[in-house]
């Protein structure tokens, strides 16, 4: 807490974090087996981006409200 400015953390029981609160908005966070974000909330909203990542944990694919956005790769 910083004047009238505070922030909190939720942790999963691997000390990953799963929330972020700061001012009493929350921005959640979903992560894969692997420790990998695969879905980032909007502050304050249960609406958000999931991510498709690759097996090496690049993203693929980030998909939201505004739609779908995919990496693409060049193929030379």
């Amino acid at each position: 807490t910083r004047g009238a400015f505070s922030e909190t953390q939720d942790f999963d029981g691997f000390g990953r974090t799963t929330s972020v609160t700061r001012n009493g908005v929350t921005t959640n966070f979903t992560l894969d087996a692997l420790g990998r974000k695969t879905f980032e909330s909007l502050p304050g909203s249960s609406a958000g981006t999931n991510f498709t990542l690759d097996i090496v944990g690049r993203v693929e694919s980030a998909s939201s409200l505004a739609g779908t956005h995919a990496r693409k790769e060049d193929c030379r």
